[in-house]
């Protein structure tokens, strides 16, 4: 998995809204924890810790992206996602790909509205270039 930044990188990000990147972003990180149950299940140890790794990673990217500080929604996305983390240090995969999963279909049933919000500009649109920054 890329850094943050490295997302910005891929042309077909450039054009990609908030919501878009932010789908993307869970599914790499649910798609990761599938490799890694699997990488368990066949004993690769090492196949497994990179997948743990990138699924980290992916799921610190949405977290750094909340303002939970200003926004309940976000607040109770957060305490999800450090709820995640939590079972990921207990190699509790299973719990963790429902949480994800979950929050990437409730985010994936708002999609379409938070794309024309961000076309009417009532949403701000991505950066096309720099860090990585992204809020509920």
């Amino acid at each position: 998995m890329q850094s943050a930044s490295g997302y910005l990188t891929h042309n077909w990000m450039n054009g990609a809204t908030r919501v878009e990147l932010l789908l993307w972003v869970y599914d790499r990180a649910v798609t990761s924890l599938q490799a890694c149950s699997e990488a368990r299940e066949a004993g690769d140890s090492a196949q497994y810790n990179r997948n743990l790794m990138d699924a980290y990673k992916a799921i610190l990217v949405i977290q750094s992206g909340l303002q939970a500080e200003h926004n309940e929604v976000a607040f109770n996305v957060a305490r999800l996602l450090h709820f995640t983390l939590s079972q990921l240090q207990e190699q509790d995969i299973e719990t963790a790909i429902s949480i994800l999963s979950r929050l990437r279909d409730g985010f994936a049933s708002i999609a379409e509205e938070a794309n024309q919000l961000e076309m009417k500009g009532e949403i701000p649109a991505m950066q096309k270039a720099g860090g990585f920054s992204a809020s509920v």
